[in-house]
């Protein structure tokens, strides 16, 4: 097959990934996984892809651009969720910190200081 067609195949392989992320979120490392691999193949064969089309190649690449304005939404969505996990972990960390070290970080606003002996 053309490699326009392996592009096609990949791209709608990519955006049943997304879709299957969005639904469910519990296999989420094994999902994002297999999307990077996706993105990944996606690269190579935009690297390969020729000068000149077909037809149908034409046809393929109209739904590919379609399709690709799914996949960034979603490929905006997916970062956006790890941002926030990686927000809330850090936020779960120093909470845990300040419990367990409660003096740690006292502030020294109000502490007097006496010139005199």
């Amino acid at each position: 097959m053309s490699a326009v067609y392996d592009l096609y195949i990949t791209t709608q392989k990519l955006d049943k990934a997304i879709e299957i992320y969005r639904k469910k979120q519990e296999n989420r490392e094994k999902t994002i996984s297999i999307i990077k691999c996706l993105l990944d193949d996606r690269e190579k064969l935009i690297a390969v892809l020729p000068s000149h089309y077909t037809q149908k190649e034409k046809i393929w690449g109209q739904e590919m651009v379609k399709v690709n304005e799914r996949i960034n939404k979603g490929l905006t969505c997916i970062l956006n969720d790890i941002k926030d996990d990686r927000l809330q972990l850090k936020r779960k960390r120093e909470f845990s910190n300040k419990y367990y070290s409660v003096y740690q970080g006292m502030s020294t606003d109000g502490v007097f200081l006496d010139k005199r002996e």
